[in-house]
């Protein structure tokens, strides 16, 4: 929920949280309703497990309580920031950054919700969300209009940062004396104020303008925004599928003969820094083209990394590592807020930071601007030793490995969800082959999400077409790696591998190894009913035990005889016995003819640990067909009768 104004109604703004999953709720203005509290948040089921957040918004007015979070629950992760009420229930303290101020708009009575020159909200919404950052406000207006958004659901004119304006293309790399109207002249402008600032382009002549990179660039140490989009010519990308836009400066950071090793870096001693790129391409960087490692609130987007002709390759298009905190890559709801990133040496994006944290939304990787002609990074993202990083609606394919790397057992809880791997989403679904898996865990790796939360639905990634298992728990995988609800077919392996590659056979539970070596069920018969699916099978797992059970249908049967996953079919709860048994019985509402394909299975224990896909089973119809002696059954006998 963003982006909204609710006012002068009889009703509450009322969230749920079903299912399990996590809620978003910023950028509102919910204000002057009769019908009771503003917005109010509550739990239908159990608590979510990955992060909600309501931020930045506007709840003022309302006759009952403007901000009721009385039914949420501690228990889940939220991040409750940069909000404007007048009054509040909760079930825990708020942090400080929520404010319980007069917003000020410019004309409440008659609606006009506009924010006043003296409004506390005008630009003093939080630097970072989660969710990003909205690219248009609910007029239609430029979302971020300053150093920070304003709260609410209308950002003012209000621009409060200090600029220098870039002229020339040239550089002559010294960092005590640099040119004058040069980006290393801005750079040092920056660096030598305390308050935000922002790099603006002014440089004549027809698009694209080279500006070669002489040498190391100056660090950045304090709140620096390098926007490309006021440069003349610039158009902002408006697909999701492909890279449209155009881009008018090209920082290159090779002569061909030696490479500087970054455009922008913020090293580990600025703590204080903030990082803001919009709107340039980026060729030739030895290092990383931009490198974060110190500060946070970083936003990196609507860029080009490489793709661009006649010219080196970067190693990687961004690396976040060392002191480096929250940092979003790309965006949400806003194709102009993609990035293109193709062609590095080595994986496109690295998220290498102890903090984690970071955000890689939206993204195009391993794709040339059409959204199909391969640009292959080593790997698309690599993930070591860095937790808690959200991976989420990128296209990722045409990797020279696998899709998405996720190493180190301080890679925990890190999240993969709503990603396409191996395939282009342009006309006819080209094939975007990842020469690896699509998703591979290893070297302790552990507590992943991919697809769904452990309770919830939702958030599948379509992982096909790739030259390994669809997603890897390696040998050395760890555990508490979540694998759910996701469309995972046609790669060269399991759906879903565990350990050795190929199919593992269920053994004594729990094991050692990835993933515990969780057993799979045992798929017994598959019917379709008229209620749906009805299933029949026995898992044998770690006694005393609450399961999940996931079913996929599947068009054929997979190597090593396992089904795949061609659609999600739902999922149910067993509980094993003291000799680690469950037998089921179960049907699942589904509507449509499902005779003729077939299904498998998987198994996740509470601690996340999810099994292999099980055994192919065909599903059968539950109305009698009568056959000649001249038709097969089912089991392929040609006899009359067809014998159960």
């Amino acid at each position: 929920m963003a982006n909204n104004t609710l006012s002068g109604e009889s009703f509450s703004a009322a969230v749920f949280a079903a299912s399990s999953n996590p809620i978003t709720v910023t950028n509102n203005t919910i204000v002057n309703n009769t019908g009771g509290k503003g917005l109010y948040t509550t739990i239908l089921g159990g608590a979510p497990i990955l992060l909600s957040e309501i931020a930045n918004n506007i709840v003022w007015g309302n006759t009952g309580t403007d901000l009721s979070l009385v039914e949420w629950t501690t228990l889940a992760p939220t991040v409750v920031s940069h909000n404007i009420y007048g009054t509040v229930s909760t079930v825990a303290p708020l942090a400080s950054d929520n404010l319980s101020v007069n917003p000020q708009f410019i004309n409440a009575p008659l609606q006009d919700y506009r924010l006043s020159t003296l409004s506390p909200a005008i630009n003093n919404g939080a630097a970072f969300q989660y969710s990003g950052m909205p690219g248009r406000d609910l007029f239609g207006g430029p979302r971020v209009v300053g150093s920070r958004i304003d709260r609410g659901a209308i950002e003012s004119t209000q621009n409060d940062l200090t600029s220098y304006t870039v002229t020339t293309t040239s550089d002559n790399g010294s960092n005590v004396a640099p040119l004058a109207g040069s980006l290393r002249a801005a750079i040092k402008a920056a660096n030598a104020t305390t308050v935000p600032f922002e790099v603006r382009f002014q440089i004549s002549g027809a698009c694209p303008r080279i500006l070669n990179v002489v040498g190391n660039m100056l660090d950045i140490t304090g709140d620096v925004t390098i926007n490309g989009t006021t440069q003349a010519g610039w158009i902002e990308n408006v697909q999701y599928t492909r890279f449209d836009g155009t881009l008018c400066l090209l920082l290159n950071g090779s002569d061909g003969a030696s490479s500087t090793p970054w455009a922008f870096h913020v090293p580990n001693s600025a703590s204080n820094a903030r990082l803001a790129v919009r709107g340039l391409m980026f060729a030739g960087f030895s290092d990383a083209a931009i490198k974060l490692e110190g500060g946070d609130n970083h936003l990196i987007s609507g860029n080009q990394f490489g793709g661009i002709g006649f010219t080196v390759p970067n190693n990687n298009a961004v690396r976040v590592t060392g002191n480096a905190g929250n940092t979003m890559i790309g965006g949400f709801d806003w194709a102009g807020a993609i990035n293109l990133i193709a062609g590095s040496d080595g994986p496109g994006v690295v998220l290498d930071n102890a903090a984690g944290g970071s955000v890689l939304g939206n993204n195009l990787i391993g794709f040339q601007t059409d959204g199909v002609t391969a640009a292959p990074n080593q790997n698309g993202v690599y993930v070591f030793n860095s937790p808690s990083n959200s991976i989420m609606y990128n296209s990722i394919g045409n990797s020279d490995s696998a899709g998405i790397l996720i190493s180190g057992s301080g890679a925990t809880g890190n999240v993969v969800q709503n990603n396409v791997i191996g395939m282009s989403l342009e006309s006819g679904y080209p094939s975007a082959v990842n020469h690896g898996a699509g998703v591979l865990m290893m070297f302790g790796a552990r507590n992943t999400t991919v697809g769904a939360s452990l309770n919830g639905s939702g958030g599948d990634n379509l992982i096909t077409l790739n030259g390994g298992p669809g997603v890897w728990v390696s040998t050395s995988g760890g555990t508490g790696n979540r694998i759910l609800g996701n469309t995972s077919y046609a790669n060269q392996g399991l759906a879903i591998d565990l350990g050795v590659a190929g199919g593992t056979e269920n053994q004594a539970n729990p094991g050692v190894g990835p993933n515990a070596l969780q057993n799979y069920p045992l798929a017994m018969s598959a019917i379709s009913v008229p209620a749906g699916l009805s299933l029949t099978g026995v898992l044998n797992s770690t006694p005393n035990t609450l399961f999940r059970i996931d079913a996929y249908r599947s068009n054929g049967c997979g190597p090593d005889a396992r089904a795949e996953s061609n659609a999600v079919l739902g999922h149910f709860q067993v509980t094993t016995n003291a000799q680690g048994l469950a037998e089921f019985n179960d049907t699942l509402p589904l509507s449509g003819a499902l005779s003729g394909q077939f299904m498998g299975l998987t198994a996740t224990d509470s601690a996340g640990n999810t099994s292999e896909i099980g055994n192919c089973e065909l599903i059968r119809s539950s109305t009698p067909v009568f056959k000649s002696g001249f038709e097969a059954c089912e089991n392929g006998d040609p006899d009359p009768g067809c014998a159960p």
